[in-house]
């Protein structure tokens, strides 16, 4: 009886060759090995976007951001500029953030990361202007 085979034996008689797939033995030239079939398992890398209605504002004025495709969770924070967002905390499967303006004019920039190994980041910079 044939156990397991560990490597590879060759017999080149009538161009037959047997060989081991994993745990069976495999005639080749004859077919395919009997081995279990694996799933194929394919991912699809989506583009991470992050969009707002706008792209200026008013000083304390309220912009919702969104973020499309990436892999959930993700985690908004603001990367320049000051305001506050909500949840910038920790990673979330929330797909929107409402930032607040802060009572200066300037630039701010809003990141999202999603949960990819290595994660993607998207940045959208929002003019905050005065009243």
């Amino acid at each position: 009886m044939i156990k397991k085979l560990s490597f590879f034996i060759l017999f080149s008689i009538l161009g037959v060759f047997i060989a081991s797939c994993g745990n069976q033995v495999c005639v080749m030239g004859f077919g395919s090995c009997n081995a279990p079939e694996k799933p194929i398992t394919t991912q699809t890398n989506t583009i991470l976007t992050l969009t707002a209605p706008k792209t200026s504002i008013l000083t304390q004025e309220p912009l919702t951001f969104t973020v499309t495709g990436g892999t959930s969770p993700f985690k908004f924070e603001i990367a320049s500029g000051g305001g506050t967002l909500s949840n910038s905390v920790s990673f979330t499967t929330q797909t929107t953030s409402i930032y607040t303006a802060p009572i200066t004019p300037g630039t701010i920039t809003i990141n999202v990361t999603d949960s990819t190994v290595p994660a993607k980041t998207q940045g959208l910079a929002v003019v905050v202007g005065s009243r």
